[in-house]
């Protein structure tokens, strides 16, 4: 296929009939245009089983053209785009997202009434936690983390820990920076809610960090090392029970993010959906070598055997290309595509064998009469 006829094709697609689509839907929700895409993808991933434990963090789809609902995050690795707030377990599988649309026109659950307010990342928490079973435990950044999330969470029953910012956990007397950075690494402050419901908890590393939770405490104490450049070797560091917890269960978001940037579907365009569609197909082929994965090591595979993520992404590609009433032994041409007539006398056509998904196919492999 040629450059100008890929282009061509690329500029053509559409996932929805644009006369279709009213225009109080468009009005309500900004993404009608890929909106069978979105509830295509979240139905799949909705019927994946869940664990115990999920994190929430936000995803930045990129792109830099004029969209109304376009974000910039400062400190991603791209900063503007698209923003997602996804749900995802600690091996990198996507549960749940919601695609931020901007403060009017969200589709996420609505502030609650009282001083105390939810914001936009507790709003979002919320939404997600919808589909999350009672029981579950939730992982999350300082952004989304608020005394007001916390209580939400726990009356439909789910747990939540994460960083969080001094100024939303307001006169809670713990210890100050400075007094604990005096009493050395792993020195920590704990300070409960009085009806023993909410925990706050700030511990010394390389800096000061200060830790929420409705579920983890100070209790019991672990062990980390830690590199001392006073002492130009590492050291032993008391890491309470609610780091080791959030370190062990955070991060599933940003496992997910670093498999999309190794083979990203990228290309240059002004349109936002093109944008959109090549995402989701990445987030979908991540989501699918993931279980891949997952299910080999359950079956016993050796590792030489399973294929990387590059290679299942051509893998996937040759079947999707492949027709699936295409013959597979074809006896007119060879594997070059050349007719075999015009071969030399005595000169063997090469056949290439067809992909061993394929090969066991409706019965097509069978000899011909």
């Amino acid at each position: 296929m040629t450059r100008d006829r890929y282009f061509q094709f690329r500029a053509a697609i559409h996932v929805v009939n644009n006369n279709d689509v009213t225009a109080e839907a468009k009005a309500h929700d900004k993404l009608w245009k890929v909106r069978p895409i979105i509830d295509r993808f979240q139905s799949t991933v909705l019927k994946i089983p869940r664990e115990a434990e999920a994190s929430i963090d936000e995803q930045m789809i990129p792109f830099t053209g004029h969209v109304a609902f376009r974000q910039f995050v400062p400190r991603k690795p791209n900063p503007t785009g698209l923003k997602n707030y996804v749900l995802s377990s600690k091996q990198g599988l996507i549960l749940d997202f919601e695609v931020y649309q901007g403060k009017n026109t969200t589709r996420l659950v609505p502030e609650v009434e009282g001083p105390l307010k939810l914001g936009t990342g507790g709003q979002a928490v919320l939404r997600l936690a919808e589909t999350c079973p009672p029981g579950t435990h939730l992982y999350f950044d300082r952004f989304f983390t608020g005394i007001a999330l916390l209580d939400a969470l726990k009356l439909k029953g789910i747990s939540g820990t994460g960083t969080a910012m001094k100024q939303r956990f307001p006169n809670t007397n713990l210890k100050s920076d400075a007094e604990l950075t005096a009493e050395g690494r792993g020195a920590c402050d704990v300070v409960v809610r009085d009806d023993e419901s909410v925990l706050l908890l700030k511990w010394v590393d390389n800096k000061t960090i200060t830790m929420a939770s409705t579920a983890h405490g100070k209790a019991p104490l672990s062990l980390a090392k830690r590199y001392s450049r006073a002492e130009k070797q590492y050291v032993d560091v008391q890491m309470p029970s609610i780091v080791k917890q959030y370190n062990t269960n955070m991060g599933g978001v940003d496992l997910h993010n670093r498999m999309i940037a190794h083979y990203r579907s990228y290309h240059r365009t002004k349109k936002w959906t093109v944008r959109f569609f090549e995402h989701f197909c990445d987030m979908a082929c991540v989501n699918s070598w993931l279980t891949y994965r997952e299910d080999c090591m359950k079956a016993a595979v050796p590792k030489n055997s399973i294929m990387d993520l590059h290679f299942f992404k051509m893998r996937m590609a040759q079947l999707l290309i492949q027709d699936k009433n295409e013959p597979i032994f074809d006896s007119e041409t060879d594997s070059d595509g050349e007719p075999r007539a015009k071969r030399k006398a005595g000169r063997p056509g090469n056949v290439s064998l067809p992909l061993p998904e394929k090969r066991s196919q409706g019965a097509l492999h069978l000899p011909q009469v």
